[in-house]
């Protein structure tokens, strides 16, 4: 509001002035914060919703901490920490409030949809903003008893500057661990706090994101936490709380986690959820969420307790023991604690994220669920156990050498590119995403007549020469496998897979390769050798490939590189793909992980991968040669070689993709006509005795593999 009267102009004066009312972070909450959500609850803040956080709000302002950190899972209320902060920063302890959210954009979504919500639903809080636009800004709010907050992101230039006397980080985290260079975010926040002594907080809360680092860990006492990056760093540098209910049956002191929720044996995962229940680790009591013969949530979080890293809560209901001492107020809430939810969402989702797990290796689903439903942090699968070559090697299997064995559905062809070499695999695919190692080879000749030498050719240099790209025509795309049943037919290739990345010149080579896929040899081409087999739209079978190491919230994904430039009139740039070439781009941490999940896997229809026992021990080497880093990111150890496992990458990105095979969507009752039985008309298998190239040549007008199967019949 504007100041329109004297009147007005005296009384925020005297406001102004008017001595704060002292009392404590969650009595104030109480007393002036007001909730309005619609077809859930309006009406004042209630401690006794989510008792545990009465503990926290009060070491906001307990002058014997500097610190306070919460760890805890999502509908836990930690969100409202930070609107109960700002409330008694208003209402009765002045002091500016400098809040750190995720990014730029959440922090503005932030301060326009809770912070001026807040002011909306609780009018003694919004009362107290000074009039005039300017001090309701997106970024800034000043209130009449000279309370400023600030809202930031975790750059430098946000993190460094003035002293300020409280700090408030949202979503720990989601942030990037190291600022610009200068240090974590906290590191950075705490510093700006420090010139007000006793009256400086730093604050943080954040569900668990970043893994467990090191499987073998061991904790040296009760409420220690793993090691890991973010949040629970900061959690072990405190007093290290946890949240203990007491069992009404045999009085043993206990938390509630994950591993006491329990749900009866089911393949329907909503009903397993709607039927679970947490046991007492002692006495094995179960309690519901909702109060039954024993208590429930509830009422079991209204006689809790948080306890010090030592000590503990006796069956009499003292608590005894020596407890850690710590600047810092640290506390870690787990998820069946947590106030909103119910406990029968939770357990389905996290039953479905395992199964999804178990039907396809991939660990995004579960990891958040145990981060962000349970609070907890996450271990990958890849670390729990180490694979050693041998090990794969054993799970070798006698099914033919170089033939495809039964099973198999379609073939897809792998290609690393190297300095003076293609690497390529040939892999099939049938039911339950089974993969059977069909064929690996190296091709290092190229076709290019070498004058010095009669007879001979230059060895393949794909970083440089272009045309040598031109030999995987025939010697992949063309090539086909005869089938394990001695009926005399073969099956051709459904999809090639080839990295576009390399030494310098590579992807402009890759580019050329597949225009030349598309248009065939031109008029002007100065390629000394001569390609008879070409055939139109065989492009159509040939992906190019780009790997993205970090996880770019997608695993596999179809882009069109530099589709917004265009050509200068009367040239032709052959280097850029111009918007016209697809590249498959796949986030090849997470592909990783998946199939490191499919490496061990013994069980048909499962995803398991199988072995031809003719490969030699270093191709199970090259399977085993990378491990996750500090950073829970693949890396490879020293100058061992990964093609086996880049190859393998490759085959199951190609084979997520929708477009080009989809094979998480394909309904193996009813597949398409390429995923065929033998001897139901799949498409890709032929008979050599009819003219080959008609089985190898794509449609160039549309008609389905089927189709051009009919004609070689």
């Amino acid at each position: 509001m504007e100041i329109t009267t004297l009147e007005q102009s005296v009384q925020l004066s005297l406001a102004a002035l008017r001595p704060p009312e002292r009392m404590s972070v969650s009595d104030c909450a109480a007393k002036y914060r007001r909730l309005r959500n619609r077809g859930a609850y309006e009406g004042p803040w209630l401690n006794e919703t989510t008792p545990y956080l009465v503990e926290v709000m009060d070491s906001f302002s307990d002058s014997r901490y500097r610190g306070t950190i919460l760890v805890g899972p999502s509908q836990s209320g930690k969100t409202d920490l930070l609107l109960n902060f700002v409330t008694y920063s208003v209402m009765s302890d002045p002091a500016d409030i400098f809040v750190v959210h995720m990014s730029q954009i959440e922090t503005e979504a932030f301060s326009k949809t809770r912070v001026d919500k807040l002011h909306r639903d609780s009018p003694q809080v919004g009362d107290q903003l000074m009039p005039g636009a300017s001090n309701d800004a997106i970024r800034f709010k000043r209130y009449v008893n000279g309370t400023i907050v600030q809202f930031g992101f975790p750059a430098i230039t946000q993190l460094s500057g003035k002293p300020i006397p409280r700090v408030f980080f949202t979503d720990y985290d989601r942030m990037p661990q190291d600022v610009d260079g200068e240090g974590s975010p906290y590191s950075l926040g705490e510093a700006r706090t420090t010139t007000f002594g006793r009256y400086a907080m730093c604050i943080a809360e954040s569900s668990p994101g970043f893994p467990v680092v090191d499987v073998e860990w061991q904790k040296s006492t009760p409420h220690q936490a793993p090691p890991c990056e973010g949040i629970l760093s900061l959690y072990n540098q405190g007093d290290r709380r946890r949240w203990y209910w007491m069992c009404v049956r045999c009085r043993f002191a206990f938390e509630p986690t994950l591993s006491l929720m329990r749900w009866p044996d089911t393949d329907d995962t909503v009903e397993a959820g709607e039927a679970c229940w947490l046991e007492c680790p002692s006495c094995q009591a179960r309690y519901r969420e909702v109060r039954s013969d024993l208590p429930g949530r509830k009422e079991m979080n209204l006689g809790g307790t948080w306890l010090k890293d030592g000590q503990t809560w006796t069956s009499e209901g003292e608590i005894v023991g020596k407890p850690s001492r710590s600047r810092i107020a640290s506390f870690w809430l787990h998820g069946p604690a947590a106030a909103f939810g119910s406990w029968a969402d939770k357990v389905t989702k996290h039953l479905d994220a395992q199964r999804k797990y178990d039907e396809t290796g991939s660990e995004t689903d579960l990891q958040t669920n145990v981060n962000t439903v349970w609070g907890l942090p996450y271990t990958p699968k890849s670390q729990e156990i180490r694979i050693l070559p041998e090990t794969l090697k054993a799970m070798a299997q006698n099914y033919g050498h170089r033939v495809v064995p039964p099973g198999v559905r379609f073939l897809v062809a792998s290609i690393d590119v190297q300095s003076r070499r293609f690497e390529v695999q040939i892999q099939g695919l049938g039911t339950g995403n089974d993969i059977w190692i069909i064929d690996r080879f190296s091709l290092s000749l190229s076709k290019r007549p070498d004058p010095r030498r009669e007879g001979q050719v230059h060895g393949l240099r794909p970083f440089v020469q272009p045309w040598d790209w031109r030999i995987l025509l025939e010697e992949v795309l063309q090539k086909s496998y005869p089938l394990a049943d001695g009926s005399g037919r073969e099956m051709i290739i459904k999809m090639v897979v080839c990295d576009s990345g390399g030494g310098k010149g590579t992807t402009a080579n890759a580019y050329s390769f597949w225009r030349w896929l598309r248009d065939g040899p031109g008029r002007k081409d100065a390629d000394p050798v001569e390609y008879e087999t070409w055939d139109a739209d065989t492009h159509s079978r040939f992906q190019l490939y780009k790997g993205i190491g970090k996880r770019p919230g997608y695993r596999v994904k179809i882009t069109y590189p530099d589709s917004g430039k265009k050509r200068t009139l009367g040239t032709e740039d052959r280097a850029g793909a111009m918007g016209e070439i697809p590249l498959l781009e796949a986030a090849t941490n997470e592909l990783k992980d998946q199939l490191n999940n499919m490496l061990t896997r013994t069980d048909v229809g499962s995803g398991r991968i199988h072995y031809p026992d003719w490969l030699s021990l270093d191709f199970y080497r090259e399977l085993c040669s990378e491990v996750r880093d500090e950073k829970m990111e693949w890396v490879k150890l020293g100058r061992k070689r990964n093609e086996s496992w880049d190859l393998l990458v490759m085959c199951l990105a190609i084979c997520l993709e929708r477009r080009s095979i989809g094979v998480e969507h394909i309904d193996w009752e009813h597949p398409p006509g390429w995923a065929k039985e033998w001897d139901e008309g799949n498409d890709l298998i032929f008979d050599p005795s009819v003219e080959r190239s008609m089985a190898v040549q794509a449609p160039k007008k549309g008609p389905s593999l089927k189709e051009l199967a009919s004609k070689l019949a």
